[in-house]
C-alpha cells in the first residue's frame, strides 16, 4: 500500500509551509484507502501541513496486525474514508514544572501522548512561588536561586528542543510567566521586586496564613516593571508562539491591608479599593506585554477580583 499526499490540489512535491503553528490553523483532512484488489494506492489531502500531520497520525492507528499478530510479519488496513477536522481550534495540555520539576525526556514523551491524541497546545507552567528552573540568560542569579537545584532547570538549548520536538508534531508552546503572585521563587534571587507585609507596624513580619513577610510584586516601583519588562521580552525571544500566559491569578490583598506604603499609594493615585492597586499592576503589565508584540491570556481571577481587563 502507497500513500499519496496532496495539499490544496496540488502534488506532494510542492511547497508547503511547514515553520510553527499558530492559532487558528487549519488541520481538516481526508483520508481515502481503498480496497486492496482495485488500487494499492491511499489518498490523503490537506490544505496544510498540520492537517497532514493529523491524517498521518489518523493512517498509522489504522494499521493493525495481520491474524498471525507480530509473528506474521502482514500488517493490514481496512478499506475507508474519512473526513475529519478539529471540532476545537485549541486543544490544549498544560503541564506544571515548578512545583514539580520534570525532566526533559517526560516532557517529550507528553508531547509524543499529544500529537498520538491529536492535540495541539502545550501550555507550560514554566514557573511559579516554588522554584523557577527556567535558565534566564538575562538574569542568570534568578534559576540559580530559584530553581530547586542546580541540576532541575531547564537551560536555552533544553527550551529550544521542547519548542522543536513539539513543532515538528504540530504543537504549540505557550509559557506561563504568573505575575504578580506566585513569585516567591523569582525573589530569592530580587527581594526587593516582592511587597513587604506588616504585622504590628513591623516590616517584613509574617501572618500565617495570610501572608509571608513579603507577597506580591510591588507594584509602587518603577523597577519591578522595568525588571519584568526585560523578562517578558527574553520569553518573546526565546518562544516562537504569538501568545504568552500571564497568570495574574490569586492575587491576596493580605499583605497590601498591612502595608501603609500601598496605604499612601492608594492615596496618592485616588484609589478607595485593593482591587485597583491589581488594576494598576494589570493594565500597566498588558500594556508592556503587549508592546512588545505578544498577544495575551491570563486566568479569569481579575475579573472575578472586579478589574477590568481589556486584551
Amino acid at each position: 500500500m502507497h500513500l499519496e499526499i496532496t495539499g490544496n490540489g496540488q502534488s506532494s512535491g510542492s511547497t508547503v509551509n511547514c515553520g510553527y503553528p499558530q492559532q487558528g490553523e487549519d488541520e481538516a483532512y481526508s483520508l481515502q484507502v481503498p480496497i486492496v484488489e482495485q488500487s494499492h494506492r491511499a489518498w490523503l489531502q490537506a490544505a496544510t501541513v498540520w492537517g497532514g500531520l493529523r491524517a498521518l497520525e489518523t493512517f498509522s492507528q489504522l494499521v493493525h496486525e495481520g491474524d498471525g499478530g507480530s509473528s506474521s510479519h502482514h500488517l493490514l488496513i481496512n478499506q475507508t474514508t474519512v473526513q475529519d477536522f478539529p471540532r476545537f481550534k485549541y486543544r490544549g495540555v498544560l503541564l506544571d514544572t515548578a512545583r514539580h520539576y520534570l525532566p526533559k525526556k517526560v516532557l517529550l514523551a507528553n508531547l509524543d501522548a499529544m500529537s498520538f491524541n491529536k492535540m495541539n497546545v502545550f501550555h507550560w507552567h514554566l514557573v511559579d512561588d516554588q522554584s523557577f528552573p527556567f535558565v534566564s540568560t538575562r538574569f542568570p542569579t534568578i534559576h540559580a536561586a530559584g530553581a530547586y537545584t542546580r541540576r532541575h532547570v531547564y537551560t536555552p538549548a533544553d527550551v529550544q528542543e521542547v519548542i522543536e520536538y513539539a513543532r515538528m508534531r504540530g504543537i504549540r508552546v505557550i509559557p506561563e510567566l504568573d505575575t504578580p503572585g506566585h513569585t516567591h521563587a523569582m525573589a530569592r534571587a530580587f527581594p526587593e521586586l516582592l511587597t513587604p507585609c506588616y504585622k504590628n507596624g513591623v516590616p517584613y513580619q509574617p501572618d500565617f496564613p495570610h501572608n509571608s513577610e513579603m507577597e506580591i510584586l510591588n507594584p509602587m516601583r518603577p523597577q519591578t516593571f522595568t525588571f519584568m519588562r526585560e523578562l517578558f521580552a527574553e520569553f518573546k525571544g526565546t518562544f516562537r508562539d504569538a501568545f504568552i500566559h500571564l497568570g495574574m491569578d490569586e492575587v491576596f490583598y493580605s499583605c497590601w491591608r498591612s502595608s501603609p506604603e500601598i496605604a499612601r499609594f492608594m492615596v496618592a493615585h485616588n484609589m478607595s479599593d485593593y482591587s485597583q492597586v491589581e488594576e494598576f499592576y494589570v493594565r500597566r503589565t498588558l500594556a508592556e506585554v503587549k508592546s512588545l508584540g505578544y498577544k495575551v491570556i491570563i486566568w479569569q481571577d481579575p475579573v472575578d477580583n472586579g478589574v477590568p481587563v481589556s486584551l
